[in-house]
């Protein structure tokens, strides 16, 4: 499972501007840089292809990212492993030779989060065109220290959400059943941040980092783990996310237009007066997961029944609707992975 989060962008009419977006952290994962370029309001950026993508540390070592899809580099688990304590950054050579880096960062150490408590709450969501709604979903809050005597701790959170499904015996005469397991990051439109020189808390209670909508709740009736990576970024690094989140809470989400004065740490080598979106992060990061069953939603959300109410028809139920997931549950919309390590 990747833990890069992937934050799109729309520029201006009329502005072509390249778009770096991704990072690397000391977590033993997948590495990923996405590499766009704007097109025009309204159109999602376009992928630059065919790129060399190099990580540098410091002066002495460097890696290559491979391209597995268009736009999107890799530098695979087991081939690196960012270093507490070391310098990092990246250079882009682009097809037609023009030259990018970014500004060096260093892997700070990380911090380890306590617990994530949860609840089930109404949530007000607001849309592009500045409707608020509410629906039902499950609150994230996370319990962390912070490092003693450290004004200057920078901190971001990324949450990933995974189950499960099981089909139904009832499908076919041998009464065989497959599970899939499904992820996706939640809430990519929000930026979950903090910094305790501002806020002036070493130890953060029930900080509220995400949330995801219950329905459908078949995601709920087996297994769901929430996977909270919890990164140390730099101080530029978060005055780069307080910015967009600030253009966020104005226009409606991060998927809006992105003034183009929010500087990137990536600038064009022979042209630094060109504007470049996005920001590459060199970060630690501390991984805690929450793993949920149907049973812990009793006297907090009113689950439907799988067998009864999703899949009642294969038994006759009169009131069922048809799921097609109750026998394939390669159907369902969300991603489908392979079975992580730590399920």
């Amino acid at each position: 499972m990747r833990c890069i989060q992937e934050i799109p962008f729309v520029a201006s009419e009329g502005e072509e501007l390249m778009v770096v977006n991704g990072g690397i952290s000391n977590l033993d994962e997948d590495h990923i840089v996405y590499l766009s370029r704007t097109v025009k309001y309204g159109i999602p950026p376009v992928p630059l292809t065919n790129s060399l993508v190099t990580l540098h540390e410091s002066t002495t070592s460097s890696w290559q990212f491979i391209e597995p899809f268009p736009g999107k580099y890799v530098l695979p688990s087991g081939f690196f492993k960012a270093t507490v304590g070391s310098v990092y950054y990246l250079k882009i050579v682009l097809q037609n030779g023009d030259e990018y880096r970014s500004a060096p960062e260093m892997i700070l150490p990380a911090v380890q989060p306590d617990s994530i408590s949860w609840a089930v709450n109404r949530e007000a969501i607001k849309s592009k065109d500045g409707y608020t709604t509410s629906i039902d979903a499950v609150q994230l809050f996370i319990n962390t220290p912070m490092p003693e005597n450290q004004k200057d701790t920078y901190l971001r959170w990324v949450t990933q959400s995974a189950y499960q499904f099981t089909t139904m015996p009832d499908c076919n005469p041998f009464r065989t059943v497959y599970t899939c397991h499904y992820s996706r990051f939640i809430n990519p439109g929000n930026l979950y941040i903090y910094n305790n020189q501002e806020i002036g808390e070493n130890n953060l209670r029930n900080y509220k980092i995400g949330y995801e909508a219950v329905e459908p709740d078949y995601r709920f009736m087996e297994i769901h783990y929430y996977s909270v990576y919890q990164y140390r970024i730099s101080d530029k690094a978060y005055d780069y996310y307080r910015k967009l989140d600030l253009v966020a809470n104005q226009n409606g989400s991060i998927f809006d237009a992105i003034p183009a004065s929010i500087q990137s740490n990536v600038y064009n080598v022979r042209n630094e007066s060109e504007k470049v979106l996005g920001y590459f992060q060199a970060a630690s990061a501390a991984v805690i997961r929450l793993r949920l069953v149907s049973s812990n939603f009793t006297g907090k959300y009113g689950l439907l029944s799988k067998e009864q109410n999703l899949c009642g028809w294969l038994r006759g139920a009169i009131d069922s609707k048809y799921f097609a997931g109750c026998c394939n549950c390669a159907v369902l919309p969300d991603p489908v992975i392979t079975k992580p390590d730590w399920w």
